[in-house]
């Protein structure tokens, strides 16, 4: 072990000073702000449940502290609860409001109080806000604008089949930007001959949120998955199973039947005679096969899908004045038990003016 090492005097010094330091009397902590103490009473409550004694200490905090987004946010989850959805989304909204000026929009912390806002208020939401009901939604077409802004969201959509006769995929993919021009897809990309075809990434549903938005430049687009779903048809495990037609041993048994000059039989004879025998009375080339042949099976069913997956992913929030833009993404993969969920949140550049 490496220790450093101090001239005699300097330790003396030191040891000087620390005696003094000793007979300092402590310095007394900070006292805790009003509207912190609100808010730890409000916390306290709210997890007892006794959120109609919680709600007026969240709005007494966000009161004493008006430019901290997190009493605010409090106060409009325990609205949510008392069932209040009214005041909730109202109050959610302000809180992406707090968090949309200047320097807060590329603060972690604002960010996180606006990325449980979107969260609530996706709860909340019974029908699509932004996108237009889907019997009068075109291909490409805008958003129903944020309230009090002027400005507009555009949007490219896009939907696919693919897959095969054992599993099928189906897909809706959309395209958002500040111009209808930069919302529409290539030609490339929605040519059935060239397109890629996207899949979703389960594994992004379990990674922890980015800490601000992704920005997007201008005249850039966001692509996302609307609806994801893939069916397992047939999964093809008794193609592994040993057949006769296949087997290599019963067509060496029947060629070397075919060559034998005495019998002269024909190849159809030769086969039938050697996939009876291997039936009945299976030779050590047929046996390896077939407990090959098992393994496969075994193997081919442990990877099975149970079941199909699904994914998709819908706009909690989108005000093309601040350019801000929140997702809720959730998703369950094949073996999956249960289904995950996941922030998104992106900032398109320049924000557009009010």
């Amino acid at each position: 072990m490496i220790r450093a090492s101090r001239p005699s005097g300097v330790v003396a010094a030191l040891a000087a000073m620390l005696v003094v330091a000793s007979v300092r009397p402590a310095i007394a902590r900070p006292p805790v702000s009003a509207a912190a103490a609100a808010r730890a009473e409000g916390t306290k409550l709210f997890r007892a449940k006794n959120f109609a004694a919680a709600c007026p200490k969240f709005e007494a905090a966000a009161q004493l502290a008006p430019e901290d987004p997190e009493p605010l946010a409090d106060l409009a989850l325990c609205k949510q609860r008392l069932g209040d959805t009214g005041s909730a989304e109202q109050i959610n909204r302000q809180v992406i409001d707090l968090g949309s000026r200047e320097k807060a929009l590329t603060d972690p912390r604002f960010a996180r109080s606006r990325r449980h806002a979107y969260f609530n208020l996706h709860q909340m939401q019974t029908q699509p806000r932004y996108f237009p009901e889907k019997e009068k939604r075109k291909a490409c077409g805008e958003l129903t604008p944020e309230e009090g802004c002027s400005k507009k969201l555009f949007y490219c959509e896009d939907s696919a089949t693919t897959g095969g006769s054992w599993m099928t995929q189906d897909c809706t993919r959309v395209s958002i930007a500040t111009s209808a021009e930069a919302a529409r897809f290539d030609e490339e990309d929605t040519d059935p001959a060239t397109r890629e075809h996207p899949k979703p990434d389960f594994g992004e549903l379990t990674e922890p949120f980015q800490p601000t938005p992704v920005v997007v430049e201008d005249e850039e687009s966001v692509t996302y998955l609307e609806s994801y779903s893939d069916t397992v048809n047939e999964w093809r495990c008794d193609e592994s199973a040993w057949s006769c037609d296949r087997s290599d041993a019963v067509a060496a048994k029947a060629k070397k039947c075919l060559a034998s000059p005495a019998k002269a039989p024909s190849a159809e004879a030769c086969r039938k005679d050697a996939c009876n025998r291997a039936e009945r009375r299976p030779w050590p080339a047929v046996i390896k096969e077939r407990k090959a042949a098992a393994k496969a099976q075994r193997s081919c069913h442990a990877d099975a899908p149970k079941s199909g997956s699904e994914y998709g992913c819908e706009i909690a929030y989108a005000n093309a004045c601040t350019g801000l833009v929140g997702f809720i993404c959730s998703g369950r993969a094949h073996h999956d038990t249960k289904e995950r969920s996941r922030v998104e949140e992106f900032l398109f550049l320049p924000p557009s003016p009010r």
